[in-house]
């Protein structure tokens, strides 16, 4: 009995000067529940970070214009490139690597509807300049895991990173064409690869490279940047 009542009295004098006299165990950490604007993921590498001094982060970036990923990456999967039609006023303005198998699910309403937003393939279209050898060509993509990062960028108008800073892959800059529905810019790997099979025209999502309008006095001024120059673009990690 003594000794019962000594170990809870050293307990309390130990959580009174705050010092953490338990452990969780890794189910508590499994557990644990995010407050309100609390990010679960961030809240879990916390976690790691306290009880094992580390973390198991990594980023996740997709390859535009390749099937698979530079050495030391881990591919998460392959596929090809896709987007909206490239007359359409709406759908979605992102492009999206879809993987080579799709899974649909029980409750699909088979036959062509016309309360739906549409997916394409993305074709090659620039006629002169970077990558126009690929016109018509389908792009293919790949989605891949750097476990040694914690961020990553997409570095437009250079070829290179900021210090500090790894090179993933680099290319040009490349969106939808300027009167046509609109997309977001990305970067296409240097490569240009294609997709096998695909080199004839067939209307659905278009690629073009990007050049800059430069002007004097603007935010874009003729000196760096060139009128009329294709810009190229680096996806870097740190």
């Amino acid at each position: 009995m003594q000794l019962s009542i000594v170990t809870i009295f050293a307990a309390t004098i130990c959580c009174a000067l705050y010092v953490n006299c338990t452990e969780e165990t890794p189910e508590a950490k499994r557990e644990t529940v995010p407050k309100d604007g609390e990010d679960l993921p961030l809240l879990n590498r916390h976690m790691q970070k306290r009880h094992y001094g580390r973390s198991t982060s990594g980023v996740v970036y997709t390859r535009w214009g390749h099937n698979s990923c530079p050495g030391g990456r881990t591919l998460v999967y392959t596929g090809s490139m896709a987007g909206s039609f490239h007359s359409h006023e709406g759908g979605g303005s992102n492009y999206l690597c879809l993987p080579e198998v799709p899974q649909y699910d029980n409750s699909v309403y088979a036959g062509k509807q016309l309360y739906r937003g549409y997916v394409y393939h993305v074709e090659y279209r620039g006629r002169s300049g970077p990558l126009n050898s690929k016109r018509y060509n389908d792009l293919p993509c790949a989605v891949c895991l750097q476990e040694q990062r914690n961020n990553y960028i997409m570095y437009p108008a250079r070829k290179d990173c900021p210090s500090g800073w790894t090179r993933e892959y680099y290319g040009y800059l490349m969106s939808s064409k300027y009167n046509q529905a609109t997309s977001e810019y990305v970067c296409v790997d240097v490569s240009g690869g294609i997709l096998t099979g695909t080199s004839s025209a067939v209307n659905g999502a278009s690629i073009y490279p990007v050049e800059s309008r430069c002007s004097r006095g603007s935010g874009l001024p003729c000196a760096p940047y060139v009128d009329g120059y294709e810009l190229t673009c680096a996806v870097c990690s740190k």
